[in-house]
Parts: C-alpha cells; structure tokens; sequence
C-alpha cells in the first residue's frame, strides 16, 4: 500500500480516497503541473499478468482519446518499480450517489444532471467507448452542478478477456460494497443482458441510464434487493414501482423510461443521442406544455372514467390483498434463474465452485501456465482475482462461515488464507481433501486418503482424531465432511471402491456412533431447504432429510444430471449455498474439450476422431498398429476399446457391467492387462482381438493400478493402494506359477511404475516430498535413487530405446535424455508438448515404438472458455420436485 507523503514519479500521496476491485485510488499532487489527481494503483494480481498489462494499455490509449467537459479525464498511465498506475483527473464535489441517499431530486435538477450525463455518454459512444460500469457512485457533481462521468471504459480495461460473459459486463467492487450488510451495490444497474451473460454494446448503457433517471426522480432505486437473487430476479423478470414517479412528472419523461428500460435491448432506445435530444427538449419546454391541464374536454373524459377507475380500484385492491395473504403464508416465491460465468481462456477450470454461504462469493481451483491456483469471484462481479500464496492447491476449498477466509489444501498440509489477500497460515501438517468449517470456530478435515475424521481449531492447533475408517468393511476412507446445523453431528462420505460401494454416514460428536444413510452415493450434502444431496454416477439426487431422526422421509429424486464427478477423488464439482444459490460444471461441458490426438516432436497434431467417446489412458501396441484405450460412452461404464490405426477403426474390447479402464498391452500383443471393479479394481486379460473371455490375473482386498510388463513379458509391475501403508510397488508374475511380491513400500505413495526396455531400472512416482516427483531405481535389486523431475512430475514413460524418459509436469509432456553407464545420468528436461488439459494429468499418453508420434489428451484448442453453471433461487425448484413433508 502506498505510503502517505510518498512521491511516485513526480507524483506526492496526500490521501486514500477509494478502494475496490480496480485497485486503490489516492490524492495525489502532480509536482510538475501543480494541480490535484487521483492516481489509481492497479491491483498485483493484475500487473503480473502480462497479457492482460498489453491489453490494457490499448484500452488505456483509447479512453486517455475521450476529451470532453462531462467525463473525467485519463492523465497517463506510469510505472516506478513493481507499481503500475492510472493518472486520472481530481473531480472534487459530491457523488450523484451521495446525493441521491438524502432522497429524490426536483424535477428540474434531476433533468438537468441526466442531460450532462447523456451528453458524456454520446461523446464516448461515438467514440466506440461503452462506459460499462454507469451508476450514480460513478457520477460527481462538482460546483456549480457540473456533471463529471469517472472511471469510464476501466471496467473493460481492467477486466479478464471471457466469451460467454464477456469480463466487462459486469459491475465493479467499489468501497461501499465492502462495508458489512452492502451485499450488492452496483448489480442493481446491471442491464438484463449482463445479468444473463450475453453480449453487450451501447445500449447497456443506456440502461444504466435509464435506472439513473429513475432513481433521481423517485429517490428509489429501479431495481433493488437485500440479494444477488432478488436483485438480479428483479432485472430479468420485474419491472420498476412506476406508480412511485409522481403525477406531476410529465407522460414525456415516463415515456423516456420506458424506453430505456425495456428488457429486449432491441425495443430499447438505441443512441444517447436520443436520450439527449428528448431532455433538451422537455427542459427548454414551457412547464403548461410538459404537463396537461384538466380543461372541459379532459373533465369530461376525467367523470366518464370514475366508474371504471372504481372497479379497476376495487380489483387492485383485492388483488393486493391476495397476494399478501401468499406471501404470509409462505407461498410466495421466486422462479430460478439459470446463468453462467465463462472464465478467462488462459484458466481451465479444476475442482469444486465453492459457493460462500451467503452465495455472493465462489472460489475455485483453476490452471494457469500449468500451475494451479486459487481464484474467487464476486457473483454480482466480473474479475477472477487469484489468491496469492494458494499455487499448488487441491480443488477442494472452502469457506468460513462468515465467507471471509477460505481453507485448502497444498503441499499435503491444511492452510488458510483471507479473501482480501494474505500470506496463507498453514493449520495441520497433513491434510488430504475437503472439510467444513464450523461455526463453534473449528475445522473438520480428512488429514491423509485412508484416514478418519479430525478436528483442529481454526487458528491452529492440537489436531483431535474422531472417527476411524474400518477395513474391514470397505471403508477407505472418511471424506468430505459437512458439520449439521445442530453442531453436533458430522455428515461425510465412507468412501470405498468401486464407486457404487460407497455411503454417506453421519456421526454423532455425542454419542461417538455412526449411522449409515445412503448406500451407493457419496458426496452427501444437506440443505437449509430440508433435503439431503448425494451422487451417484453423474447424477446429483435429492430426498427429503429429518434432521432429528438423521434419517430420509422420502423417495430420492434425481435433480441434477450431467453433472462433472470425479469418482477417485469421492466429489461432484458442485456446491449449493445456504440461500438457495447453485454452482456446478457440466460432464458434457468437460468431455466436449477434449480430444484424443496423435502428435510428433514438432507439433504437428491428428485428432482421432472417437465418434463421441471419450478415450483416454492409450497404449500404443508393439507393432504400433493398434492403440488400446478406455472409453466412455453416454450411458455405459467405461471400457477397453482397441483403435485400428490403418482403417481408422474402433473395436470394443470388454462388454461388461463394471468400468473397466488402464489397459496395458502384453510384450507379445496378443492379451491386454486392464482394471475392471469386481469388486474392487482387480486385475483382468483377455484377447487384444476381443474375442474369448475374460481371466482373472489378480485378485486382492485393495485396488491396483497398472504399470508396466517386462519386455520379455514375464512380470507385471503395479501399484496397490493399502490404507495402512499408501500405495505400494509389486511384482506379478505372468506365468501364472507364482504370486505377487511386493518391491517397494514407504510411509508414502508410490505409483505409475515404468521398466526401462533392457530390465534393469525402474522408473515411478513417489509423493514424499509433498509434491509428486519421478524417481529412478535399479530393478530387480535396490539401490541409489535418483530424482528425474525438478518441478513436479508424474507417469514416466521410457523411450523405446531406453535413450530417454518422459513425465508430465503439469499438463506438459516433458523429456529428458538418458546416458546408460556404469551410473545411470540425466540431462536436463525440455518440453515436447503440451496438453493443455486443464489438469494435473494429461489421462496418460504414449510413444510409439518407432518413436516418431505420440497419442494423448489434448483439450480442444477451439473449445469455449471453461464455464461454470449458476442457478438462483434454486431451492424453489427443488421444493417442487422434491416437496418436504
């Protein structure tokens, strides 16, 4: 923050005069013309990202363009060290705002304030400048009632490029939404368009406008209420209290209105020429021509009209009365509103839209430059602000109760971090995904994949063990919990695999007893609404919940379909606010960005083209004829498919009910290795030509994960997940004549094992470090490791040769080159290629034998902007499909 009586350039700071999402704004003296400005300081989240720096400095050359006496001035724009900020002109005076909180304006000033306005307006139109952001905090009134149009065109200036809502649309921070209560502010001169995310131009504008004139003759805003929800219902589906703008108001300006504020921007006034052309007019017009006087012709019709005015009183009035009677009895409501907030091209969106409590507030986890990272949005905003401090991060935060801290995960430890921007504070030393945040001030959270339920203060302290998962039953885990209203009970997932082996349990802090509640579901939420949620496959389902008995009173109901699930991880990218507010992201919306590619060392791409499917996990075949992958359709489990490369032809390997997934050829191409979920992930062959039937090849109480068969095709290489011990490294045998062994165990995971051709090291992924790295060992026998990776690593793969050795980082392909000696050396690591697919795993990749091309997941460089789906006033939809007793 910029120190008080500190010189930036030849600029002095006298004072702070603002603050909000576009940066700090401070009273400065210009040393070298002796005047007052107002330096607005950008934001650091802003100025580091410097694509969105170039472009706003286009924008800024533009707006500093606009010169005219009712828009305040753009000055320059400077840089002294890392601070980067806006010269603006000083406008001293009285906001319009300011004005309009002691009330409504005569006629005659209010006409006059609004022509000025209008006339700023059409300068900066023909201009080609829409102002974006208008509403009375930006309009100052200086001596003299000289009207001073500010921050014009910044809001599009400083906003993240999106398409579906283009980052400018929406309205910014200001410091009157920061005080306590202030949840909306200036969402309530939003034009319809905005609200709903589509494409805006001029005539946004003159909404803005529209709402100003009618706030300055009424002293009420247009569109207004104590939510996000109610306001933005308001503005799509409302209209203003017209009866509040009194009858001395000529029909002229009523008209006007009506005009500006119609909600199909094609019947809306289209030029602010207009606007001003029509209040010159009526303010050069003699007042006995601006309002009709009743003579003999206008009595007569006036006495002539009384009967009918009665009765139509009389209607209203009982109209009126009913209506009341609704609402007292509760059964008013309000009809959801379906939106949706695209994010910056540059972010690709992973994990959970966790909604604030209050539904005003999202964070998310999204990727940028392959790193992820925290990011939160004011709903009734349009900046995506990343929170510094949060790289690394699991797509499993959450809020405090009062929405102003935000809890997550990274580096396998538990922190927090202020949504105004803090150093994060780490909490627990180790921590797996999801928690709650409770309202006695403590936090619930799953501390590793096989553990229980803990509790540690939410400012740190001596983590409590609460609950132990049971082996025995199938419990891997207890996760993702959610404290009940009672503050006594704890919902959370017995997480357990397959997927369809899962339940949503409860326990009690009183008794220290656990009670199932749905079996086969996972990701179990209750609602204020009285129902509980939960998933299964991609559906979310809804039943109404008694909260004292813990027990359904009703018959699930599927609500919500398409949803995106990430079964290993036991959540849905879904979260439902207290107030009704819904956030989710669609599997189509996913599915439909990725596209299984062929690709070689200078990037040239093949897209295969999967006739709808989603493939992943491919494995190329030792003649390099044929890929192995898994499948998934609409409807149907995953499973292995083959792809001839020559016909371009797909071939379905496995028929069964279960997911089937990972296949892994065998040395001689005749068999494919795969995981099927029967009942847990075992392990299956069978003819890489589909015919015959399935085998058996392994079978344990725990799941397995393919790695690698020997080129001589004697041993199978895996990984087993323990919930004593992680996920450890085994030896399979192929002749059938001998069992598994392990190879490797630690106190942390090891997988993706990958053998080198000539047999003798071996290759894998361990996370001791709290960051997955690829190490290198020597195989069948221990000995000295050796770390490949340097930034994060994951599913080696070695060249055909054994000369290289490739791993992702993020979602880039990544290679190293290999000198086999006596000692086994590395070089140093270049990117081949990147994936781009939002993640940190690229669904796995391969190299053909011949090392000329590669196979992987690509995202679809033509695909939309990620997009989160939000649903207001939800919880009305849900008492109609689900009523509660």
């Amino acid at each position: 923050m910029p120190e008080i009586g500190r010189t930036f350039s030849h600029y002095r700071i006298v004072e702070k005069i603002g603050q909000g999402g576009m940066g700090e704004v401070y009273l400065a003296d210009d040393l070298s013309l002796d005047r007052k400005v107002a330096l607005k300081f950008l934001p650091e989240a802003f100025t580091g990202d410097p694509e969105r720096m170039a472009r706003f400095e286009r924008e800024a050359k533009l707006l500093a363009s606009l010169n005219h006496p009712n828009i305040a001035g753009i000055y320059g724009l400077e840089q002294e060290d890392v601070n980067r900020f806006l010269v603006l002109e000083h406008v001293e005076g009285e906001t319009l705002r300011a004005k309009l909180n002691k009330g409504a304006l005569p006629l005659e000033d209010a006409l006059a304030l609004c022509r000025q306005i209008a006339e700023g307006l059409e300068a900066a139109h023909e201009k080609g400048v829409i102002h974006r952001d208008l509403k009375p905090a930006n309009v100052m009134i200086t001596t003299g009632e000289k009207v001073k149009i500010l921050d014009f065109g910044l809001a599009k200036a400083l906003a993240d490029e999106t398409q579906r809502i283009d980052a400018s649309q929406s309205p910014t921070l200001t410091e009157e939404m920061t005080r306590p209560g202030v949840i909306l502010g200036t969402a309530a001169y939003m034009s319809p368009e905005q609200a709903k995310g589509k494409s805006i131009d001029s005539r946004t504008d003159i909404w803005a406008f529209g709402c100003i004139l009618y706030e300055c003759l009424t002293g009420k805003k247009a569109f207004e209420g104590e939510t996000v929800t109610e306001t933005l219902a308001e503005i799509l589906r409302g209209e203003p209290k017209w009866e509040l703008l009194q009858a001395t108001i000529p029909s002229r300006i009523k008209t006007l209105l009506r005009r500006c504020l119609h909600k199909d921007k094609k019947m809306r006034i289209h030029d602010v020429a207009d606007v001003r052309i029509e209040l010159e007019e009526m303010i050069a017009a003699p007042p006995e021509m601006q309002t009709p006087t009743l003579g003999a012709s206008s009595r007569w019709k006036w006495s002539m009209a009384v009967p009918w005015t009665l009765v139509v009183l009389l209607f209203g009035i009982v109209a009126f009365m009913s209506f009341n009677q609704l609402r007292d009895t509760g059964l008013k409501s309000e009809k959801p509103i379906r939106l949706g907030i695209s994010l910056p091209k540059n972010l690709r969106i992973s994990g959970i839209p966790m909604l604030s409590s209050d539904g005003s507030r999202i964070a998310f986890e999204a990727f940028k430059d392959n790193t992820p990272q925290l990011y939160t949005r004011l709903l009734a905003e349009s900046e995506v602000l990343p929170l510094g401090g949060t790289e690394g991060a699991l797509p499993s935060p959450f809020f405090s109760p009062d929405g102003k801290w935000i809890a997550f995960v990274s580096d396998r430890e538990l922190k927090k971090v202020s949504i105004e921007g803090s150093y994060p504070q780490v909490l627990a030393n180790d921590s797996f995904i999801g928690g709650t945040w409770c309202d006695d001030g403590t936090i619930v959270y799953t501390p590793a994949y096989s553990s229980g339920l803990w509790r540690i203060p939410s400012s740190g302290g001596d983590p409590e063990k609460l609950t132990e998962p049971e082996p025995s039953k199938g419990e891997l885990g207890h996760w993702w919990p959610q404290m009940l209203p009672d503050g006594e009970t704890i919902l959370f997932t017995n997480y357990a695999t397959p997927f369809e082996r899962c339940s949503v349990a409860a326990y009690s802090l009183k008794s220290h007893q656990q009670k199932i509640l749905v079996k086969g579901a996972m990701f179990g939420r209750y609602l204020p609404s009285g129902h509980l949620v939960f998933v299964r496959s991609e559906t979310m389902l809804a039943a109404p919940f008694d909260l004292q008995r813990l027990a359904l009173t009703g018959t699930s109901v599927p609500v919500l379909d398409d949803l995106s699930v990430t079964f290993a991880g036991g959540w849905a990218d879904v979260s439902v606010s207290e107030n009704g507010t819904l956030a989710y992201i669609r599997s189509s919306d996913i599915l439909r960005k990725l596209r299984l590619v062929r690709f070689d060392r200078s990037g040239n791409i093949n897209p295969i083209n999967s006739a709808g499917k989603l493939c992943f996990t491919p494995k190329i075949s030792p003649d390099g004829k044929r890929i192995a992958m898994t499948c998934s359709e609409a409807g149907r489990a995953p499973d292995i498919w083959t792809y001839d490369i020559q016909r371009e032809a797909f071939t379905r390997i496995t028929f069964g009910a279960a997911s089937e997934t990972n296949p892994l050829w065998t040395h001689d191409g005749k068999r494919l290795i795969y995981q099927s979920e029967q009942p847990q992930y075992d392990l299956y062959w069978k003819a890489s030509d589909g015919t015959g039937s399935e085998e058996l090849l392994l079978n344990s109480p725990h799941d397995k994960e393919i790695g690698a068969v020997s080129r001589n095709g004697k041993i199978l290489i895996y990984s087993e997940n323990n919930p004593e011990t992680a996920a450890d490294l085994w030896v399979l045998p192929l002749n059938g004549k001998g069992k598994a062994e392990l190879w490797l165990q630690t106190p942390f995971n090891e997988a993706s094992p990958s053998l080198s051709p000539d047999g003798n090291w071996l290759a894998y992924v361990t996370d001791e470090s709290r960051r997955r790295e690829v190490y290198i060992q020597p195989f069948p026998e221990h000995g000295e490791r050796i770390q490949v990776s340097t930034e994060g690593g994951d599913m080696p793969v070695w060249s055909p040769n054994g000369q290289e050795l490739f791993y992702m980082t993020g979602s880039k392909l990544m290679v190293v080159p290999v000198i086999n000696g006596k000692k086994l050396q590395f070089g140093k690591p270049s990117t081949i290629f990147d994936f781009e697919v939002g993640s940190d795993k690229a669904f796995n990749y391969d190299i053909s034998p011949d090392k000329a091309w590669f196979v992987g997941l690509q995202r679809d460089p033509t695909a939309p902007p990620d997009n989160i789906e939000i649903v207001l006033n939800w919880f009305e939809e849900l008492k109609e499909r689900v009523p509660v007793p």
